[in-house]
């Protein structure tokens, strides 16, 4: 057979075996996850005298008893001419996709209506050996194998004495009630062999026919030399769905790196087209981008055809320019009072002695109606001298703050006024009497230089 599998190179190979030498064992570990609990599950198939190179364990159910426990089927086969056939299949560049047992993918072989069953038991006769299996969910929790006098399930008798014995071990190991209706479904080769089959209760007697399963799986005729239930074993393996597998690791490698670079291409070329389909959708953007700016453009190239230029008069200009000029007035009186606080800000932040109580701002409009006249603005600041403050002291830095307000550029005229008396100073003169000013509040007028309206 290696001769015939190495003429196909690259192949893909799957074994599907049926043999005595097949162990399945139900063993209970506790719930422990993560990395503990792989090492934990793989000491104890290890420790199990059939794992023996081709092997495999899988999760049947969670039970809580005194605690939560894990119920897995440790499954083995050994057969060293299988062995040596995989390092045969290696060294021929065969890949392995696995290697599945007939008992495994039994209820995979059932119709859709078994296989939503949460419990069944599945009764074949292969020539003289009865087969008994009790599926739970879909996977294998218990198999028995007995021999039969006759070929077939003609022996009525020795089918009801397995099945009760079945049924005690699965009341006592997975505690189904002794009342409770359990299906039972017969493969037998004509439907004139159902009515010699009859079973008490609970059993719940369901023939099937290999008639019946290979129509289920699309197939009008059965191979030579092949069984009903191995032909749809073998489609259940083609379908590529996720299956209980005995194959090695290191087996397996090879395949798995073949799925892996098929689904790198496949992303790859969904990527491809993916960018091809953005760079379509931007080409279009673009194009419809261009035909907007053109048709701006031809709009701009050609002054009449825009209502507002077309509609627009001599005679609305000068109405529009004084428009403009009044805007330009009121946004540059917005912003008069900006530079003269800037400039007082660096005089007044150091003073000592004298406080700032009160500062008021006006704007004084221009004398002409002209909208090029200067607005002129008034500044005034009301001192107060602090409680401890120095008279001395109080009046040299009072005599600095005149002097350094008279040098501002900006300043066209400074008053300075209290409750005893006025004094006025034209021309950058500013009073600097200590005694008429001290203990009072005195207050200084600023006439701020005119200042040019800013324009657009």
């Amino acid at each position: 057979m290696l001769e015939w599998l190495q003429t196909f190179p690259g192949a893909r190979v799957a074994v599907l075996t049926d043999l005595p030498e097949e162990h399945y064992h139900l063993e209970l570990m506790p719930v422990v996850r993560g990395a503990a609990g792989r090492a934990l599950l793989k000491r104890k198939l290890a420790a199990w005298p059939h794992a023996q190179g081709l092997h495999t364990a899988f999760l049947l159910e969670t039970i809580k008893t005194s605690r939560l426990e894990n119920r897995f089927l440790f499954a083995g086969l050994f057969s060293p001419p299988l062995i040596h056939c995989l390092h045969a299949l290696q060294a021929a560049a065969l890949s392995l996709q696995g290697i599945y047992t007939q008992a495994i993918l039994l209820p995979y072989c059932l119709p859709a209506n078994a296989q939503r069953l949460s419990d069944c038991i599945c009764v074949h006769a292969e020539h003289t050996t009865l087969c008994l299996s009790y599926f739970k969910h879909q996977r294998l929790c218990l198999r028995r194998r007995l021999s039969m006098p006759t070929q077939g399930m003609q022996d009525v008798a020795s089918v009801i004495p397995a099945l009760t014995q079945l049924h005690r071990e699965l009341f006592s190991q997975f505690g189904l009630s002794e009342s409770a209706s359990l299906p039972v479904f017969c493969i037998i080769a004509e439907i004139q062999q159902a009515e010699r089959l009859t079973l008490p209760a609970p059993f719940q007697y369901q023939p099937l026919t290999e008639a019946a399963l290979i129509a289920a799986v699309g197939q009008g005729s059965l191979p030579t030399g092949l069984r009903a239930v191995e032909w749809v074993a073998m489609h259940a393996i083609l379908a590529d769905q996720v299956l209980p597998n005995l194959a090695p690791e290191a087996s397996l490698l090879p395949e798995k790196l073949k799925r892996l670079q098929r689904n790198i291409h496949v992303a790859g070329v969904g990527l491809a087209l993916l960018l091809a389909l953005l760079a379509g959708f931007n080409a279009l953007a673009t194009q419809q981008l261009n035909t907007q700016a053109g048709l701006v453009k031809a709009q701009l190239d050609e002054p009449e055809a825009m209502p507002f230029a077309g509609g627009l008069r001599a005679e609305q200009l000068p109405a529009i320019h004084a428009l403009t000029r009044t805007m330009q007035a009121i946004s540059a009186s917005a912003r008069l009072p900006d530079q003269a606080l800037h400039d007082l800000q660096p005089i007044l932040s150091g003073l000592r002695d004298w406080q700032l109580i009160r500062l008021e701002w006006q704007a004084e409009p221009p004398e002409s109606a002209d909208p090029d006249a200067h607005q002129t603005q008034l500044l005034k600041m009301t001192f107060q001298q602090r409680e401890t403050s120095q008279h001395t002291r109080a009046v040299l830095e009072w005599q600095q703050l005149m002097q350094r307000l008279n040098q501002l550029p900006s300043v066209k005229q400074l008053q300075t006024e209290n409750s005893s008396q006025q004094s006025t100073t034209n021309g950058r003169q500013g009073s600097t009497d200590p005694l008429a000013m001290l203990g009072l509040q005195p207050m200084l007028t600023l006439t701020w230089a005119a200042v040019q309206q800013e324009g657009w």
